[in-house]
């Protein structure tokens, strides 16, 4: 090649990314078309690579604003009962000390080693309560970090489906007054699912209606439509509740979001649905914009 003509070009950040050039294996002269034809195509890469630049810059802080708030949100729910736990045992070192003291100088009585005993049977149960608290925040945190097979595939007919889907699911809501309505067509029609995953999604959903959507609606009332398409299955989940502002629709699937309200709970039950359709599932959930209640539509490849 004994012909050249190239321009350098530029990554994202300034940095040197690579040339465009043209070669030829002749002497050759570039006219000015030519060369403003280069200068467009260099500059044509350098838009894309700074848009893909700034694209990678914004993930990376989103990366780092959801672990900020995975963070944050494990440090408050798991420092509240371990403050406990050792602000219970100050109090068991204390009294230990104090009748130990008492026993020394022979001045134990049976009422103080009788308070000493109670001080200890509450400090026991108060240990308890709270290590069991953060041994069930822990197994929470669990599902959500690690993906686990939690079933296999079943091949099974939109029927099947939605009568497994009306039976586990009215028992969540037996002792509550919401109706619930499954609904589907061509009932025959067949594909393979891993139903329990899918079921411990939909029940996620369903106690997160239940906490936080119901309150002062009159007729609470949840539906399920579902639809078997060539190559998706889909599946919308309605509620009448209160509904989802639209400001927190972008964040609802992030751990430990509990809302403008701060409602009840960790906040962790529709980041481990997210984890489980994406992961576990391979498709995908978002929440839908609606008018009344809430929206989710589920979608799983076939």
């Amino acid at each position: 090649m004994i012909s050249y003509l190239g321009l350098p070009i530029c990554a994202g950040d300034t940095t040197p990314f690579g040339t465009i050039c043209i070669l030829d294996s002749k002497p050759h002269e570039y006219n000015e078309p030519i060369i403003k034809l280069l200068e467009t195509i260099k500059q044509s890469f350098e838009t894309q690579l700074k848009l893909l630049h700034q694209q990678k810059q914004a993930f990376e802080q989103q990366q780092f604003t959801e672990l900020e708030t995975l963070i944050r949100g494990i440090a408050h729910e798991i420092n509240t009962p371990l403050g406990n736990c050792i602000t219970t045992v100050d109090v068991t070192k204390l009294a230990l000390n104090d009748t130990k003291s008492l026993l020394v100088k022979k001045q134990l009585s049976q009422q103080a080693l009788q308070n000493t005993l109670d001080t200890l049977e509450n400090t026991n149960e108060l240990l308890d309560r709270n290590l069991t608290a953060c041994a069930h925040k822990i197994r929470i945190l669990q599902d959500l970090l690690y993906t686990k097979s939690q079933s296999s595939k079943t091949v099974i007919t939109l029927a099947q489906l939605s009568e497994s889907l009306q039976e586990h699911l009215k028992e969540q809501i037996k002792y509550r007054a919401i109706k619930l309505d499954i609904n589907y067509q061509n009932p025959h029609s067949q594909f393979e699912v891993e139903i329990e995953l899918l079921k411990q999604v939909l029940i996620i959903l369903l106690q997160n209606s239940m906490e936080h959507a119901f309150n002062n609606i009159a007729d609470p009332a949840i539906e399920i439509n579902i639809f078997n398409f060539d190559e998706v299955l889909k599946i919308h989940y309605k509620d009448n509740g209160n509904g989802i502002s639209s400001n927190e629709l972008s964040s609802i699937f992030t751990p430990f979001f509990k809302g403008s309200s701060n409602q009840s709970g960790i906040g962790l039950g529709l980041s481990i649905a997210k984890k489980i359709v994406s992961q576990q599932l391979q498709g995908d959930i978002c929440v839908q914009e609606s008018d009344a209640g809430a929206h989710f539509l589920i979608s799983l490849p076939k």
